[in-house]
């Protein structure tokens, strides 16, 4: 609203969430306003994609990143490759079908991944350990195999 705490200001706020607000897209120009952010998520937005380029202006700065309940299918190439430092993922309750084999490379300080309730992977972790056992089964269960039977299994059903 505009408000702060104190003496405090726009640079000061670092984290930034919206919730329960119609947005097919990640709004631009946040890091203007905010150029301190190491949180931003959205829940309930209806957003249907995120691009390496929304992410870019975060840049290092980003630990937390997260996009809940919303209408998310896939996760690109390389989403990631601006903000190296991320700890938190989350893009729980989605309608993710695919996930590119490298969205999560070079991300060596992620030690929480939460991709529960999507239409290719239902798991989270809150470990490092684990971390790389999940980008396994992503690659597994979320690749390009994943999308061809599914189109499969439509194109059958549509026949019947």
């Amino acid at each position: 609203n505009g408000n702060h705490l104190d003496e405090n200001s726009n640079d000061d706020v670092k984290g930034f969430w919206v919730e329960d607000k119609e947005m097919k897209f990640f709004p631009k120009g946040i890091e203007t306003f905010f150029p301190n952010l190491i949180a931003v998520g959205f829940k309930d937005t209806g957003m249907m994609t995120v691009t390496k380029e929304d992410l870019k202006p975060f840049g290092e700065n980003l630990v937390y990143f997260s996009v809940l309940d919303t209408n998310i299918d896939y996760i690109e190439k390389d989403l990631f490759i601006y903000n190296p430092n991320l700890e938190c993922i989350g893009f729980y309750n989605n309608k993710i079908k695919f996930i590119h084999p490298n969205a999560f490379d070079n991300l060596l300080k992620l030690d929480s991944l939460w991709l529960t309730d999507n239409k290719c992977i239902d798991r989270k972790t809150d470990n490092r350990e684990d971390v790389e056992s999940l980008i396994g089964a992503i690659k597994e269960q979320c690749g390009l195999e994943f999308l061809t039977k599914e189109i499969k299994m439509m194109l059958e059903a549509a026949l019947d």
